[in-house]
């Protein structure tokens, strides 16, 4: 690889031994929250790596350039943004669907010991259906986060605006839950997970969104894992 190409490998296929002290710290906090665009705080910026960085480059039309991983890796994807403009960035990357997680320093670096990495840790992940910034919402409209669930033919729907502290819940057939959906038009629906049958060459199967395409395809929709919790959601 030329010195100053940037390798543009998935985090995931990384050994994380192989990196640079920060880059094993990113690594880590990045498998924890792997469904989401870590923004991970290094002093007065918040920075993307790897695939995050190209997500975060396209759209929002920043530069992409390059950080050291170290000898095996060398340059990786890097894109970030300044902790002052944050939330102008977040609220365009909500509006094109994406689960932001905030990785934050969770002491002062004047702290800590030369030569140590400070501490760092997922404060908050940010969906469209868990906004509760005032400027990130729309006056007059209720901001829900849908969760729906069936079992045996019966389907289960409960929603919420965290703004504003209204929870409900009602089950039917699933023209019922269709008809909710429209009337009350979603930030975001939550639903279950799936396993696929195991492809060649597969250990674990593929999880999909197990919710009808009625659904999926008019509403922003986000899975629940089967094989780990979610990120906490504060």
């Amino acid at each position: 690889m030329i010195k100053n190409e940037i390798n543009y490998i998935n985090s995931a296929d990384v050994n994380i031994e192989d990196t640079t002290p920060v880059m094993q710290q990113y690594l880590n906090i990045k498998r924890e929250n792997p469904d989401t665009v870590l923004l991970y705080r290094l002093g007065d910026f918040y920075e993307t790596f790897f695939e995050d960085a190209v997500t975060l480059s396209k759209d929002l039309e920043i530069a992409l350039t390059g950080r050291d991983a170290g000898k095996v890796y060398g340059r990786v994807p890097l894109a970030g943004i300044p902790v002052k403009a944050v939330d102008g960035y977040l609220q365009k990357l909500i509006e094109k669907g994406r689960k932001v997680s905030i990785c934050e320093q969770l002491e002062d670096p004047k702290d800590v010991a030369k030569g140590e990495i400070v501490k760092r840790g997922v404060v908050r992940t940010i969906t469209a259906g868990t906004i509760i910034e005032g400027d990130f919402l729309e006056n007059n409209t209720n901001n829900y986060i849908c969760a729906i669930f069936e079992e045996k033919g019966k389907w289960g729907l409960a929603y919420a605006d965290i703004s504003t502290g209204e929870f409900k819940a009602t089950q039917g057939n699933l023209g019922v839950v269709q008809t909710e959906l429209a009337r009350i038009k979603p930030a975001e629906v939550i639903g279950p997970s799936a396993n696929q049958k195991i492809q060649p060459f597969q250990i674990v199967p593929e999880e999909v969104l197990n919710l009808p395409e009625e659904i999926t395809k008019l509403y922003n929709c986000q899975q629940r894992f089967l094989k780990r919790s979610l990120p906490s959601i504060i």
